[in-house]
């Protein structure tokens, strides 16, 4: 043989495999809620390499999947807060309405 061979994964340690792929996914979905670039890039680069060391690169599944994910690995997590939502002028409107109509009703009583 010109190549070393690799040995074939058991189906225990490919369970592993795929449960340790699904868990970098986690992380890097858990730091999008909570903004941590620095977690979401390492948890990407981690499932990139997992794919790329232990699957099939020259299956086109696994080529999609890779891509995807180094796609992903490309994104800034930035989220666009709003100063003020549209709706707080109108709840204010009607808080102070809420408010002048039970003082109304007091000084009636």
């Amino acid at each position: 043989r010109d190549k070393p061979v690799e040995a074939l994964l058991s189906p225990e340690q490919a369970w592993y495999l795929s449960e340790n792929l699904r868990n970098h996914l986690s992380k890097a979905e858990f730091a999008v809620y909570r903004e941590q670039q620095e977690i979401y890039d390492i948890a990407l680069q981690g499932a990139l390499k997992l794919v790329s060391v232990y699957y099939d690169m020259n299956d086109k599944s696994t080529q999609q999947f890779y891509n995807a994910v180094q796609k992903l690995s490309k994104e800034t997590i930035s989220i666009d807060y709003p100063d003020q939502f549209k709706s707080a002028p109108l709840l204010s409107h009607i808080l102070k309405q809420r408010i002048s109509k039970s003082f109304t009703i007091e000084s009636a009583e």
